[in-house]
């Protein structure tokens, strides 16, 4: 995300700031849920218990749809 919007000419300076962008820029359709994943990337850098992990763990599979369609549309990109 971060690199494509590079080459678009769009500054970057944070993840939150890449979503707001992707989104902006239509390589992502659902900011909401790409927020909530990146909430969730950073919770697991504070995880000390196993129930946490759990939690993590079971959302996993519902975020690789939007990693799949987000590879799709920047292969589909010819600034990639």
């Amino acid at each position: 995300m971060k690199v494509y919007l590079e080459k678009k000419g769009v500054k970057v300076f944070s993840p939150r700031d890449a979503i707001k962008n992707a989104f902006q820029n239509e390589i992502i359709h659902d900011d909401t849920l790409w927020l909530e994943m990146l909430e969730t990337r950073n919770m697991t850098s504070h995880v000390y218990n196993e129930d946490m992990a759990e939690k993590i763990f079971v959302l996993l599979p519902s975020y690789l749809s939007p990693f799949k369609k987000l590879a799709d549309n920047l292969s589909n990109s010819a600034l990639i």
